[in-house]
């Protein structure tokens, strides 16, 4: 079977189960708030890894292929820096346009985060560094399901059928339909779920699209993607979003998606320059 072929395959068992799947969701847990919800929604992102695995066993592909080796390790650091500068960015931005925001305190330069006990700047930095990324590996336990389907099975595909950006583009916006059934459900975008489905969320996945691509072609591995996923639905968290407070709650979504816009256009940029310049080698995990 081709790969054109295979794509499509791909897609379309993916696609039909996780949407059957997340029809189910909602009609047994249509409150995207409860516990439930979240429990059953965890369950859904493993969806394109196992069918991943799936496809990689009966087409007798190279598990090679996957990416999970782990290389390069010191690249993980940008799947960190990457998504906490750009929550920094939106968390001033939203202080100089009127918001409010209550995720870091400081008073007498002492440093809270999320209302917890303030301490001093010196003692904050190093607790919230490893805080912050213990959380983000432990995220990581869910986001390897996505992952290995997307960037570890899907991505070097798209590419070779598509072309280095178009492909990662079009990925990115499988990825954010993925979601579809879900965010209609009111999940990321509560206010506006008609337009975060069709809009908000295609978007800023094709935003993390090229910004995984960058990272995981660079270190031949998904595991800079699999932590960069977990750091950002960390800092995406509702504990996190619920501390901001803007007039209207749409200007916060569209900072969202434009600050991920503009780092996966720099990504895209950059990608593109390192595999001209011989930075990457080739456009697979080999």
């Amino acid at each position: 079977m081709s790969e054109k072929n295979k794509i499509l395959l791909y897609l379309v068992i993916t696609l039909s189960l996780s949407y059957l799947y997340q029809v189910f969701i909602a009609v047994v847990a249509p409150d995207v708030t409860s516990e439930k919800f979240t429990n059953l929604a965890l369950i859904l992102m493993y969806f394109p890894g196992v069918i991943a695995i799936i496809f990689t066993s009966f087409f007798q592909e190279r598990w090679s292929n996957l990416g999970l080796k782990i290389r390069r390790p010191l690249l993980w650091l940008y799947s960190l820096v990457i998504p906490l500068i750009i929550t920094i960015l939106l968390l001033v931005f939203i202080q100089l346009l009127g918001g409010e925001q209550k995720v870091f305190s400081m008073q007498d330069y002492n440093v809270s985060f999320l209302d917890k006990n303030p301490v001093s700047l010196g003692v904050f930095i190093p607790l919230f560094s490893l805080n912050f990324t213990v959380t983000a590996c432990l995220t990581g336990i869910f986001t390897i399901g996505e992952e290995l389907g997307w960037r570890g099975y899907l991505q070097n595909k798209m590419i070779q059928v598509f072309g280095l950006i178009p492909g990662i583009v079009i990925l990115g916006l499988v990825w954010g339909y993925w979601h579809l059934p879900i965010i209609l459900m009111g999940y990321n975008f509560p206010e506006y779920p008609i337009l975060g489905a069709l809009i908000f969320m295609p978007l800023t996945t094709i935003g993390f699209s090229l910004i995984f691509a960058w990272l995981t072609l660079r270190s031949k591995s998904i595991w800079p993607a699999v932590l960069a996923h977990g750091a950002i639905n960390t800092l995406l968290s509702n504990s996190v979003i619920d501390r901001i407070e803007v007039p209207e709650k749409i200007l916060l979504y569209l900072l969202i998606v434009s600050l991920w816009s503009i780092a996966g256009i720099i990504a895209g940029i950059k990608l593109n320059s390192d595999f001209k310049n011989g930075k990457i080698q080739n456009l697979t995990f080999h």
